[in-house]
C-alpha cells in the first residue's frame, strides 16, 4: 500500500466529515495494517460515522476484508491474534475473508448490513464492498428487504410466501 492510497483514505474520511482526531487514528491503524496483510476492503461504521463517538472512550469500528482470512478458523484466529499484537489499540475490528464476506452478506447478518448501509467505504480496490452495498440498496429500493426501526427484515406479504435474498 503506497502513500497515494493512504492519502485517498484520508481524503474519503475528510469528505465524509469524520473528525480529524479519528482520521489520525484510522490512518495510523491503516499504515500498520497494510504492512502485514493484503487488504481488499476497509469499511468504517458505528459511532465515528454517526458523529457520536467520544474522543477518548469510544473505539473505532472497522470491517477489514482480506483474502488472507479465507482460511480455516484456527488459522484465522492465529492471524487475528498476531495482528492484534502489532496494531494500535482502540479498534473494534470484524475480520472477514473475500469469500467469507459474501457468505455473511447472504446470511442476512445485521451488523454487516448496517455497516454497508450506514458506513463509509474507505478502501475497496476490488470493488467488493461497493458491489455488496449496491446489492443491498437495490434490494431495499425494490422492496425485497426492508429496514424497520433499525432492524432488517424480509417483507412477507402473505402466509407461506417464500422470499429469496438478493443474489450476490
Amino acid at each position: 500500500m503506497g502513500e497515494k492510497e493512504l492519502l485517498n483514505i484520508a481524503e474519503r474520511l475528510r469528505e465524509a466529515e469524520v473528525r480529524e482526531l479519528f482520521i489520525e487514528r484510522i490512518m495510523k491503524f491503516a499504515r500498520k495494517l497494510f504492512e502485514f496483510i493484503d487488504v481488499s476492503g476497509l469499511l468504517l461504521f458505528g459511532s465515528v460515522v454517526r458523529d457520536r463517538a467520544h474522543p477518548v472512550q469510544s473505539d473505532i469500528d472497522l470491517i477489514v476484508v482480506s483474502p488472507q482470512f479465507d482460511v480455516p478458523p484456527i488459522d484465522k484466529t492465529s492471524l487475528r491474534i498476531d495482528l492484534s499484537k502489532r496494531l494500535p489499540s482502540g479498534f473494534d475490528v470484524i475480520w472477514l475473508g473475500e469469500k467469507e464476506i459474501i457468505s455473511v452478506f447472504n446470511a442476512f447478518t445485521g451488523v454487516l448490513l448496517d455497516a454497508l448501509y450506514e458506513g463509509i467505504i474507505i478502501h475497496d480496490p476490488k470493488g467488493i464492498l461497493t458491489r455488496l452495498r449496491k446489492t443491498l440498496l437495490d434490494a431495499l429500493n425494490q422492496g425485497r428487504i426492508e429496514r424497520y426501526r433499525g432492524m432488517w427484515r424480509l417483507p412477507i406479504r402473505k402466509r407461506g410466501e417464500v422470499i429469496k435474498l438478493p443474489p450476490w
